[in-house]
């Protein structure tokens, strides 16, 4: 390390660097190894706290589209298989009731989307204002 990387420091980045004696290393952990130890348990907990969230992250990255490509695409499936499940004297209400609700929220989606791109093309400030007007219900 002394012969090879302190020569190609100095020579890439004209550094005045120094290599360490490796026993005053040893004996300087050695004198205070309670706060080395403290100060590698936060770093291996800070570590393995991103490392999850990481994993986390790419977890959600890839099963989000995953389920919602089978939903999409068995949706029928499952709405006509709910359908025969029910039982012949309440389907009427149910379904009645399931399309209500499927309009309810259709409306509700459609009218996020116009808020949102209404407040995509104004001033940054007034993004705000609009966002704690309609009490964050559009998912920003």
């Amino acid at each position: 390390m002394q012969n090879v990387a302190v020569p190609w420091l100095r020579q890439r980045f004209d550094l005045a660097f120094e290599m360490p004696d490796m026993q005053q290393v040893v004996t300087l952990l050695q004198d205070h190894w309670k706060e080395a130890g403290g100060v590698a348990t936060t770093i291996v907990a800070g570590v393995s706290k991103s490392g999850f969230a990481v994993i986390s992250w790419i977890t959600r990255l890839v099963v989000i589209p995953v389920a919602f490509f089978y939903l999409l695409r068995d949706w029928d499936v499952m709405i006509a298989k709910i359908h025969d499940l029910l039982p012949r004297s309440i389907e009427p209400v149910v379904s009645r009731l399931a399309r209500e609700a499927d309009e309810t929220l259709s409306a509700g989606a459609t009218g996020c989307e116009a808020a949102r791109a209404g407040i995509s093309v104004e001033v940054p400030s007034a993004r705000a204002t609009k966002t704690k007007e309609c009490g964050g219900a559009c998912f920003m």
